[in-house]
């Protein structure tokens, strides 16, 4: 931990569950696209390197086991593999997001630097993957709920240094103060991305677009710790 003074910028979690906290649409889209300048390429290579691993651990699977394993219970054992694997370096990328969206700087190491907490990352991932899956099971709708409302869950466990259950738990509750805002925003940046695939190109753009809106709903609803640097 820092000795520096720490500020915090955006709205702290008691405020948002205050009801004090604004999140606006037009806002959070013009300053996402603003941000993406200066870590362009670093959100793009990073989210690349994730898709490009998470096919790798599914062809190796396959390879290994054999097409009637993935079609089989093997799914389910596959994603667990991905989310133990992969969700650290995936908070990597968001915290890149995270940390530039209030002028921090950042750097490819932090694609690595959570690794170190890979047990309880995972532990996250694999709750908030099961109760999406539960509530999609049931009607779909709660699953699709639940997709947006524990969405900020890892970055408030690696950032705010919540635990476990409490990052689900809080991440739930900020959202649910912001959920319609929040829901708008993210279909928003899916048909963004969703349209960018057509020019292959245009993900450069839309990728690190969709990252630094992410990056700001969570800096608008739990805020960003950083230290102060010493005037002179």
């Amino acid at each position: 931990m820092s000795d520096l003074p720490q500020s915090v910028s955006g709205n702290r979690i008691d405020q948002t569950l205050a009801g004090e906290s604004r999140l606006e649409i037009g806002e959070v889209i013009s300053e996402a696209w603003q941000l993406t300048s200066g870590v362009k390429l670093l959100l793009f290579g990073g989210w690349i390197v994730f898709v490009l691993a998470s096919m790798i651990i599914v062809s190796v699977l396959a390879t290994v086991f054999g097409l009637d394993y993935l079609q089989g219970g093997g799914s389910q054992i596959t994603q667990l593999i991905a989310t133990i694997l992969l969700y650290p370096f995936l908070t990597g990328v968001l915290m890149i997001g995270l940390k530039h969206s209030v002028g921090m700087p950042v750097s490819a190491n932090e694609f690595l630097a959570h690794y170190g907490s890979i047990l309880t990352i995972a532990a996250v991932g694999v709750l908030q993957s099961l109760a999406i899956g539960v509530g999609m099971v049931l009607l779909i709708l709660p699953g699709l709920y639940l997709s947006v409302a524990l969405s900020l869950a890892i970055p408030l466990h690696v950032e705010k240094q919540l635990g476990i259950i409490d990052s689900l738990v809080t991440s739930l509750k900020l959202i649910n103060k912001h959920f319609l805002t929040v829901l708008l925003l993210l279909i928003l940046a899916a048909v963004v991305l969703m349209a960018s695939i057509v020019t292959i190109i245009g993900l450069i753009w839309s990728i690190p677009w969709m990252i630094m809106v992410f990056s700001i709903i969570y800096r608008q609803l739990a805020g960003i710790e950083f230290a102060d640097r010493p005037q002179g």
